[in-house]
């Protein structure tokens, strides 16, 4: 058994977003504008390719249509790594901006691109921003009837905004539900992909790392943005917090990710459905798109309340 093999395993996602796409600039940053400023997509993708390879780790891309179209030599080297190639929509509009038919076009275009750039098929789906609610049940028949094998979506945020819990992995027919693990840190709860590995010390974030992998009924799924690779991207008007949110640490990310990569088994999320890691730790159990929203929390928790300090919570 070789030493990688022993080392205690997580689930990395990577959202592929150039600086430009990036949530902080979401009000300031037209879609439609996206043509007009310098792309460092390419140079950030490479690094992380590189940063993988070193340390023989794959993970799972969440790829745009909109990459797929504009520069799909890039989406088919992430496929040509042996890194599993997901799809996060076209441009990341808004689910409340579609209807079930627009949606149902949008994804399937856009998952046809990624395949078309990558040259392999298409099993996964995140929503942009991670923004499914209880009125967006609809999602998952959607996704089930395109032949997508997994969603990776449900993730806890304000109750009038998202999913209020943070559910175990299960099954919606038969369509996974894989959803990011949650960070509740000193009591508050923040989103996936708000910097937790950027923001925070290593030394800390490899403690809640350690107490997730020895007791989540799945493997941890940690996400990250491609942005938070590049330290010398242009400086874009955005309000202060979002700036401040957005621009902090940015230099610290690289060799974080090189200690993450040295210390864990990194999987992507179809290595960890077809390896048996869901099954077998008995998440196949079948619940309605319904109840999706009601399972109470027994997902994987990289940090507690300030009264119990560093541990996973139930």
């Amino acid at each position: 058994m070789t030493a990688a093999a022993t080392r205690p395993a997580v689930i990395l996602t990577i959202n592929v977003r150039d600086y430009f796409q990036a949530s902080a600039f979401a009000g300031s940053v037209r879609p439609q504008d996206w043509d007009w400023y310098p792309s460092r997509y390419e140079q950030t993708v490479s690094k992380l390719l590189d940063l993988f390879a070193a340390e023989n780790a794959l993970a799972t891309f969440f790829v745009l249509g909109w990459h797929a179209r504009n520069r799909p030599a890039v989406v088919r080297r992430i496929a040509e790594a042996g890194h599993e190639v997901a799809c996060s929509g076209t441009i990341g509009r808004p689910l409340a901006d579609l209807t079930v038919a627009g949606f149902t076009g949008s994804v399937a275009a856009a998952r046809d691109a990624i395949e078309d750039a990558a040259g392999v098929p298409v099993a996964g789906w995140r929503a942009p921003a991670y923004a499914l609610h209880p009125r967006s049940t609809w999602v998952f028949e959607v996704l089930e009837s395109l032949g997508f094998t997994y969603d990776s979506s449900l993730a806890p945020r304000g109750p009038r905004r998202a999913a209020p819990y943070q559910p175990p992995a299960f099954r919606i027919g038969d369509l996974w539900e894989v959803p990011p693990s949650r960070v509740n840190w000193f009591g508050k709860r923040f989103l996936p992909d708000t910097g937790s590995l950027r923001h925070l010390p290593f030394r800390f974030y490899r403690r809640l790392l350690e107490g997730a992998v020895g007791s989540a009924p799945t493997r941890p799924v940690l996400c990250l943005s491609s942005w938070e690779f590049d330290a010398d991207q242009p400086r874009l008007y955005a309000p202060t917090g979002n700036r401040w949110l957005h621009y902090r640490n940015l230099g610290s990310t690289d060799w974080k990710l090189k200690l993450l990569l040295q210390q864990y088994r990194v999987v992507g999320v179809m290595d960890a459905i077809c390896g048996g890691a869901m099954a077998a730790a008995g998440d196949s159990t079948e619940v309605s798109a319904d109840d999706a929203y009601q399972i109470a929390s027994s997902g994987p928790v990289v940090a507690a309340p300030r009264s119990s300090w560093w541990r996973v919570t139930p």
